[in-house]
């Protein structure tokens, strides 16, 4: 249920951005980046950061965000948040963050 709350509030501050962004004459796109921790086999890694792109991006185009807006993108474990091995710093690489950029 919290995700779901933070995806609705983005899909409302995307929504707002695109308003703007067509008063302005231009579009904005969205790359969503998917996350693994350095723990497991690379390809397992690859996979899993791939599929929780992949899983926001079909709950943002279920809340009717067009899919030609929107591109998931697994970056396994390359590029971590933060480095280490304690629990936590291995939780926080294992997410989803998101780039919104305008596009002429």
């Amino acid at each position: 249920p919290e995700q779901g709350m933070r995806l609705d509030a983005f899909e409302d501050h995307l929504n707002q951005l695109q308003q703007i962004a067509g008063d302005l004459g231009q579009q904005i796109h969205v790359t969503i980046y998917g996350r693994a921790d350095q723990t497991g086999a690379e390809n397992k890694n690859a996979a899993l950061s791939k599929e929780r792109a992949q899983r926001v991006l079909e709950a943002l185009r279920e809340r009717g965000i067009a899919p030609d807006m929107i591109t998931a993108v697994g970056l396994s474990d390359s590029a971590p948040i933060r480095h280490g091995s304690p629990s936590y710093q291995l939780e926080v690489n294992r997410s989803v963050s998101l780039k919104v950029q305008s596009q002429h």
